[in-house]
């Protein structure tokens, strides 16, 4: 019990021992640091932020069991990570205590071969032109088919990496890989899942294409979408029941309005939406992703 223990002194957290991430992408090798502070020198993120946890390069999997880490994207290195080991279903993951022992994060939304980073972006620069809330090809299983389209309304190629996209529950989800959308040009920002059922129809269309967080969901009901990176938000969108969509049917932003006027005030507007009437692909659904939206007459 309690009562029988007696502390007889104290003595110094020990190091953290020094490992290879791959040591703990295999059960044989992880199970000997289970409960051991470990540290991993210069690692790099190349699996996605999912359940709490991301990969590194090597296999080694970080955890949240004690900090949050919804803000790392795929691409993104640190100095060094410590953290406690700790063992789930046969999987083991590094646990970092703090922030300190998450030193020296950086990102890679800074540098792109683009004409703009998104952080040269202003207000205006993305339109948010078509929305599909309740796909019906993917059977809307995990929300799976879900996408938004977005216009480049500057006169330069943008790389759309580490764009922010956050629906109206506050969920956030990232672009977390170099698209370069060409000027006056469409990309397709689709919801991460197990199927893609309109990739065919958007490399017809010629459009650049990322995938999302899957934190991010459109409700079939009434929601909102919002683009932004770092204090700038570029567009929002909130759409209710009334809105022209329906299962298997996306709502599109009239191409007259994108074209006249201030289109990110314009698409506030209802009136200035219409029900896609073109099919997609084979699919059976109705949409045009990536391509120009027709007058909403």
């Amino acid at each position: 019990t309690a009562s029988d223990v007696v502390v007889t002194g104290s003595g110094a957290i020990p190091d953290a021992t020094m490992i290879d991430a791959a040591v703990l992408a295999s059960p044989d090798t992880a199970e000997q640091y289970e409960g051991v502070l470990v540290k991993i020198d210069a690692p790099v993120v190349t699996g996605p932020y999912e359940s709490g946890a991301f990969t590194v390069a090597g296999g080694a999997r970080v955890g949240n069991l004690y900090m949050d880490f919804d803000y790392v994207r795929l691409g993104d290195s640190f100095a060094s990570l410590v953290g406690l080991v700790y063992s789930s279903g046969g999987q083991y993951t590094v646990s970092p205590r703090s922030n300190a022992d998450a030193l020296g994060h950086a990102d890679t939304c800074g540098t792109c071969t683009a004409d703009s980073c998104i952080g040269d972006l202003g207000p205006g620069s993305l339109v948010i032109t078509e929305v599909m809330p309740n796909p019906d090809a993917c059977g809307d299983r995990d929300n799976a088919g879900e996408y938004v389209e977005v216009f480049n309304n500057t006169g330069g190629s943008v790389d759309l990496n580490c764009l922010q996209l956050t629906d109206g529950g506050d969920h956030v989800g990232y672009i977390e890989e170099s698209t370069v959308v060409a000027p006056m040009s469409y990309a397709v920002l689709q919801r991460r899942g197990d199927e893609y059922c309109y990739d065919d129809a958007i490399s017809s269309a010629g459009a650049a294409s990322a995938v999302y967080r899957k934190s991010v969901t459109l409700n079939n009901t009434d929601d909102s979408i919002t683009l932004s990176y770092g204090e700038v938000t570029f567009d929002s969108v909130t759409y209710t029941t009334s809105w022209p969509f329906s299962e298997g049917v996306s709502m599109s932003f009239s191409g007259a309005s994108l074209m006249t006027g201030s289109p990110t005030s314009s698409n506030d507007s209802e009136s200035n939406w219409c029900a896609s009437t073109e099919g997609i692909g084979s699919t059976g659904d109705f949409g045009s992703p990536g391509q120009a939206n027709p007058d909403c007459l």
